[in-house]
């Protein structure tokens, strides 16, 4: 039983609409104890805003799940509004995971 239900949620992910986890900071703005961020050999960056532009051409206009998130705080990236903006505008449900910490009433 307890397998059948493994295997039905796999199948739920694979056939399920397309997820897309798009990392726009590995910057943080607090230092978390469980964070593995220092352990990461590549640069400590923020995407650009080039790059940005570039990823509504890389993932296919088709329904699918959009989410920014990673190891950083996607609010710490200054041009992440326009690219909310634009995957919004498509078939897509954008989502971002934050520590919530750079939001205001404004």
């Amino acid at each position: 039983m307890k397998h059948e239900k493994i295997l039905t949620n796999q199948l739920k992910l694979l056939y399920g609409v397309p997820r897309f986890d798009i990392e726009v900071s590995l910057k943080c703005n607090i230092n978390c104890i469980m964070c593995p961020r220092d352990k990461i050999t590549r640069s400590i960056s923020i995407m650009s805003e080039e790059l940005m532009d570039m990823l509504p051409q890389w993932l296919p206009d088709i329904e699918s799940d959009v989410f920014f998130c990673g190891l950083g705080e996607p609010l710490l990236n200054r041009y992440l509004h326009h690219c909310i903006k634009r995957f919004s505008s498509r078939k897509n449900r954008v989502g971002i995971t934050s520590n919530a910490l750079l939001l205001t009433p404004e």
